[in-house]
């Protein structure tokens, strides 16, 4: 298969695949039985398809946006060879995931293999905006609430006038940037049919229901729902009932709608009546589905797991006998449907539809919904505990929950709840975005809020602050490698408070992964070493494979760096060592075999270095497509290096010209990292080889400023 695409299939909502007439399809979900009408909206898109390659189906929430996206895609599969779509509001990270592995399993090349724990959001972007719209393919791309994420918008101007590259995405602003299709309510032929899929009744009794409830496609079907389980219940009864609790809802219009839009509050009072009305017959019916109900519409409403079910029946303490009934009674009253998008039926995933989630929350008291928030904290917080290791397996296991826990974190925020643990669920998940899921948007803005938070009064533990210093030390790396520091070592001494066997987990890391890291880059190797020296006890005490790899590694380069060359092959071998014995995933390790391509160029071993150099460069470029990473360009120095001992001036200058771009962009202009110095120290020896002295004096000048401002007692 061809990286082209390979990048197609890379940026999608992932989940499973179904075949259709399409070469490859992801995320595309079969025919929906109860999508009614829109023939003359599916055709404009058909039409600005001809012209124009971007189209945004534009309209108020639960008015059949998504439905008719998806509608398209099913009725025009034959047209296209890839069809992808994405959920921009879910946690794009896990979804990209969850595509590599398919892609592993199904169609990679041994050459294409995707190391899975590389695949991050930022890399998936880069991969979708380089790769696909150069693509031979016709291809159709679904961003559902395209709007929401900041990432999705910028690859809209990727794909502007690219031929046969198409976007379908839905929005609820009418501000996005390209052709518009109004969604708007159903005509009233099309909402006689859409009732008539759920009763029999005459027409003239369903035009009633219909104009009744607006032709509203969301507010028709919850109709069609309650008269369906209801057989005896008559037009004007359901008009009784269901202006009574439109009456009742407007008398809170503040509480339930903070919309000044006329037609806006219309509508959502028209459907959360009709809800309202589903709502209390399933409380007669079946109060456990309904309490289970309210539970779930604290989560993600788009990847709720059979499993996540069944956890959320056990926090309410119902019968496990009791599940199959609670499940078939949410799915037959629409409030669950199934993701039909998904290839391995043993694994039943289902979706609620956002607006029917905000009316559940809606129609709750405070403190029933402070209730709900707490009991899922607590829940969360027994799992989702530990050191970092801990952390990055259990995201790993079950990325729905960081969706889950990301919804949760954010709905607290919103009401402005003060649960108890709240802000400590806050910090770990900020700690795994930021270091192991790359997931920075999200990771930054709760460390950010949390420092905030504390620092108005908000009481935490010492462990929690501990771990928020060295998320925060992170985060401000590469604008300020000092202050990087200081909130590490801030960190590391309020764990030390803590003297249990987590605390002493998170200290470990700061101590071998962190500030060796920061010092390195400012070249201060002695405060590097220092801190492995002190990170030993621990090492030995937490006992983890993962961690004696990360040692060993770091401290392979720290000696490498005072040019102790052969100790650090013996450590970095041990490091390999590691990998192999611990039986860890070899693609979060390939650092350690960059290492050792370094340090054997250090030792003269050219060839065996260049060899292993080039090998690391090709892996890292299929997870990462961009040279503009740190260990890219040290790859880059590394094989200039050994481009310049075997005379190969040509091929060591073009590498060490590149690194050294690179760098400047990934430090946006800074000129403080060590890096940078090794780099331009390389490129003058090049020179110097080549008899231009006068650029080999300028390089040297450079390498010599930026090593005296890293630290004028850099060791």
């Amino acid at each position: 298969m061809q990286l082209t695409l390979f990048i197609l299939l890379i940026f999608i909502s992932l989940t499973s695949q179904a075949s259709y007439g399409a070469e490859f399809t992801y995320h595309i979900p079969t025919g929906n039985t109860f999508f009614q009408g829109r023939k003359e909206e599916l055709s404009k898109v058909s039409s600005i398809f001809k012209s124009e390659n971007i189209v945004a189906l534009v309209g108020l929430p639960g008015i059949g946006k998504s439905a008719l996206a998806q509608e398209f895609s099913w009725k025009n599969k034959d047209k296209y060879n890839v069809i992808l779509k994405l959920e921009c509001t879910g946690d794009i990270r896990a979804q990209l995931i969850n595509f590599g592995r398919s892609w592993n399993q199904r169609c990679a090349t041994p050459l294409e293999k995707i190391p899975e724990n590389y695949l991050t959001l930022d890399t998936s972007l880069q991969i979708l905006k380089s790769w696909i719209p150069e693509s031979s393919k016709k291809n159709l791309i679904i961003l559902e609430d395209g709007d929401k994420s900041q990432e999705i918008k910028s690859i809209l101007t990727t794909f502007k006038d690219k031929k046969d590259k198409f976007i379908l995405m839905t929005s609820r602003s009418l501000n996005v940037e390209c052709r518009k299709v109004h969604i708007e309510k159903l005509n009233r032929q099309d909402s006689i049919g859409l009732l008539e899929k759920f009763i029999e009744w005459p027409k003239d009794k369903l035009d009633k229901i219909s104009s009744l409830l607006g032709d509203y496609p969301l507010a028709l079907t919850q109709a069609g729902v309650l008269i369906r389980a209801l057989p005896s219940m008559t037009p004007d009864e359901y008009q009784k009932l269901f202006e009574k609790k439109r009456s009742y809802l407007e008398s809170l219009h503040q509480k339930v709608n903070k919309d000044t839009d006329e037609e806006s509050i219309n509508y959502k009072e028209t459907v959360f009546a009709t809800l309202a009305l589903t709502f209390e017959d399933l409380k007669k019916k079946n109060l456990n589905a309904y309490k289970a109900l309210t539970f779930l519409a604290f989560l993600h409403p788009n990847h709720i797991k059979e499993d996540t079910i069944k956890e959320c029946a056990g926090l309410l303490g119902i019968n496990k006998d009791l599940l199959h009934e609670l499940i078939y009674d949410l799915v037959n009253s629409l409030y669950l449907t199934v993701d039909t998008t998904r290839e391995n039926n043993a694994v039943s995933i289902y979706k609620m539809h956002p607006l029917i989630q905000v009316a559940l929350k809606e129609s709750l008291p405070e403190g029933t919904k402070s209730e709900i928030q707490a009991l899922w904290v607590k829940y969360f917080r027994s799992h989702f505990s530990g050191g970092p290791h801990e952390l990055e397996k259990f995201v790993s296991d079950r990325s729905d929950y960081y969706e889950h826990m990301k919804t949760l974190i954010e709905d607290i925020d919103a009401d402005h709840a003060n649960i108890q643990n709240s802000l400590e669920l806050k910090i770990d998940l900020a700690r795994v975005a930021v270091f192991s899921l790359a997931d920075f948007e999200f990771g930054d803005r709760w460390a950010y809020e949390a420092e905030e938070a504390i620092k108005k009064g908000k009481n935490v533990n010492n462990f929690a602050k501990g771990r928020l210093h060295n998320t925060l030390g992170n985060i401000t790396l590469l604008t300020d490698v000092n202050k990087a520091i200081d909130l590490t070592l801030k960190g590391i001494a309020l764990l030390e408070k803590e003297p249990h066997k987590i605390s002493k987990a998170e200290q470990l890391f700061a101590l071998i992964n962190n500030l060796p890291d920061y010092y390195s880059i400012q070249g201060n190797i002695t405060h590097a070493l220092e801190a492995l020296k002190k990170a030993e006890p621990i090492l030995r005490d937490v006992n983890n494979p993962s961690y004696y790899c990360i040692f060993f590694s770091v401290y392979a380069n720290m000696l490498m760096f005072q040019g102790q060359n052969e100790k650090a092959l013996s450590l970095i071998n041990k490091s390999l060592k590691s990998i192999q014995e611990g039986r860890l995933p070899e693609p979060p390790y390939l650092f350690v075999k960059i290492s050792k391509a370094e340090i054997l160029a250090r030792l003269g071993n050219f060839e065996e270095s260049l060899k292993l150099a080039t090998i690391c460069y090709d892996e890292l470029m299929k997870i990462c497509n961009s040279d503009c990473d740190y260990k890219a360009v040290r790859l880059k120095i590394t094989m200039a290096t050994n481009y310049l001992f075997k005379n190969d001036l040509a091929k060591g200058l073009k590498c060490v010209t590149q690194a050294i771009e690179h760098c400047n962009k990934l430090v946006n202009g800074s000129d403080k990292i060590f890096l940078q110095g090794w780099a331009h120290l390389v490129l003058g020896e090049i020179y110097e080889r080549k008899k231009d002295l006068s650029k080999a004096w300028r390089e040297y000048r450079i390498a010599e400023r930026i090593y005296d401002k890293i630290n004028p007692n850099c060791v």
